[in-house]
């Protein structure tokens, strides 16, 4: 084929309007194999990008600036987790060449003949380097259960989805969801949610039962909602074997499920950021991170930076490698007596258990009496996921009004307050109403806050060094003396007080004028550049002033300090 009529091929190629069907459009002269003719490496280059740009290399697409393929996913790592039935795999050299074989009628031209003919590895990385591709379809996600379209109407039909970018690669067989269902599929879907499916756990509140509810329902509205990441939810009880792991197979197995385990020890942050990485170039729409250790706090500014990221970027597991995926995930966390740290209260959604019984494990009577087994059976996962899409269904055709009560959540505002808008609607109520309970749970502002109320006991809101802090702290318990502080002092993460002054002043600092439990600190600096710390109450409780700032701070620190 001519140069001139490959470009005749392609524009004719490019006026194939359409692309959504399971199989994308590869419309080509007479029906017959796409041919590829080349004379000349720069020739093999261009006529090769040109082949991927009018489709012809079945099932890629674009996503962010790499080309990928859609394909069948392997087999699940672990055992009980569930991938989508296919993946998006990088577009590598050898699976180009692979795809000409088997789609492409392909020859170059040698010593006046045409030879058969697959690009060379260099000749197909220069043919697909950079980003800047016109009419390769943009993958947003693969996605394996339907969700509602930013035009309120439902994606339901398997394969590419050109008005979302969303590549649907069903987990489970259902027939057609109606736009409008009828009152009574409303009023059952309702009652086998809430009575059935939900009934039976020991929720320890309305709030956290509700919580549960808008979790299932988050992967099928997020597209809807506009929203560009999920918070956390949080899945915790007060004893083993509670239900909690469950309740997250209720959303990871419909959608998708990957089960890891929390990373621990000094490494925490490395480790996790490879974890995450590593469970983002793999298919599926939920991450587990199961049975946490009894008691931990959550805290982790790695995942706090996940939780709010559209998309993510960071190292590859076994790999000092750089990557980023779409942050497409629901990430789930279960465990006994857990507790929030850092700034993860504020991105996170507590659901908690509390038996009245002391061994739960032996309770019968149950609507489902074996609720993990009966998860396992594709119809009823099904039935679960048909209920969740006809409430969301009903509040749409009702007009999908928010609730603008729920309280404001960082990025997820218009997510909460939508899903607060499908549980309002269907009357269930108490949801997120529970915020405040989070926040009090939230271990550093429950530490920072002790460290104040002692703070202000022994100085007031006077300035105060960072140094005399330190030294005021210090004690030998071996030798059985009196802590100064009563176990008061500030303490990291780890239990740890810091190791000297100049890290007191390094946490102060990341403190600054953060309120916490009705306190919060400022600082400024005197002659000498040393800065000078003030505790502030914020409420309308009195307070005392020790000393007043000014030239004469040092004499007034030292005073205070006994130096």
């Amino acid at each position: 084929m001519t140069s001139t009529a490959n470009e005749a091929h392609r524009l004719a190629a490019r006026a194939v309007p359409d692309r959504e069907s399971d199989e994308p459009s590869r419309d080509h002269v007479g029906g017959s194999r796409p041919t590829l003719r080349v004379r000349s490496d720069p020739e093999s280059i261009t006529e090769l990008r040109a082949l991927i740009e009018d489709g012809h290399l079945p099932e890629v697409y674009l996503m962010g600036t790499e080309l990928v393929r859609v394909e069948k996913s392997p087999s699940p790592i672990r055992q009980g987790d569930l991938a989508l039935p296919k993946r998006a795999a990088p577009l590598t050299p050898a699976l180009v060449q692979r795809l000409i074989a088997e789609n492409v009628d392909a020859c170059r031209e040698v010593r006046g003949a045409w030879v058969p003919y697959v690009p060379k590895v260099d000749q197909i990385k220069a043919a697909t380097a950079g980003g800047d591709w016109e009419f390769v379809p943009s993958l947003a996600s693969i996605i394996g259960t339907p969700v509602l379209r930013e035009d309120w109407t439902l994606l339901q039909t398997p394969g590419y989805d050109r008005a979302t970018g969303l590549y649907l690669s069903p987990t489970l067989d259902m027939r057609p969801i109606p736009e409008r269902p009828s009152p009574g599929e409303v009023e059952q879907a309702r009652t086998f949610l809430l009575d059935t499916l939900l009934g039976d756990f020991p929720w320890a509140s309305d709030a956290d039962k509700a919580n549960m509810l808008g979790a299932l329902l988050t992967p099928y509205v997020r597209v809807a909602l506009r929203a560009p990441s999920t918070p956390l939810t949080l899945i915790t009880a007060s004893m083993p074997s509670s239900g909690k792991t469950n309740l997250a197979s209720m959303i990871g197995m419909l959608v998708g499920q990957q089960t890891v385990s929390w990373p621990s020890g000094a490494g925490l942050e490395t480790e996790l950021e490879k974890l995450i990485s590593s469970t983002l170039s793999r298919s599926g729409g939920a991450v587990v991170f199961d049975n946490l250790e009894n008691g931990e706090t959550v805290s982790s500014t790695t995942l706090a930076r996940l939780l709010t990221a559209p998309v993510w970027s960071g190292r590859i597991l076994g790999s000092t490698a750089m990557g980023s995926w779409p942050n497409d995930r629901e990430w789930i966390i279960t465990g006994n007596n857990l507790s929030v740290g850092g700034d993860i209260p504020s991105r996170t959604i507590v659901s908690r258990l509390e038996p009245l019984d002391e061994h739960p494990e032996e309770r019968t009577g149950f609507k489902i009496p074996d609720l993990e087994s009966w998860l396992t059976a594709p119809a009823n996962r099904a039935k679960v996921l048909r209920a969740l899409l006809v409430l969301i269904l009903d509040w749409s055709a009702a007009g999908g009004r928010p609730d603008r009560d729920v309280v404001p959540m960082r990025s997820f505002t218009s997510l909460v307050q939508g899903i607060g808008g499908i549980l309002r609607h269907h009357g269930v109520k108490g949801y997120l109403s529970n915020v405040a309970l989070v926040r009090d749970a939230d271990e550093d502002t429950t530490r920072w806050g002790i460290f104040y109320d002692k703070w202000f006991e022994k100085y007031g809101t006077g300035p105060v060094r960072a140094v005399d802090l330190y030294k005021s702290a210090q004690h030998n318990a071996r030798w059985d003396e009196a802590d100064p502080w009563e176990d008061a002092f500030i303490t990291g993460p780890n239990g740890r007080p810091p190791n000297n002054a100049k890290q007191l002043g390094t946490w102060l600092r990341a403190e600054r004028r953060r309120p916490r439990n009705g306190w919060r600190i400022d600082s400024e600096k005197d002659r000498t550049g040393v800065s000078w710390w003030r505790l502030e109450r914020l409420d309308s409780r009195p307070s005392v002033t020790v000393a007043e700032p000014g030239a004469e701070h040092e004499q007034t620190a030292l005073s205070h300090t006994g130096a």
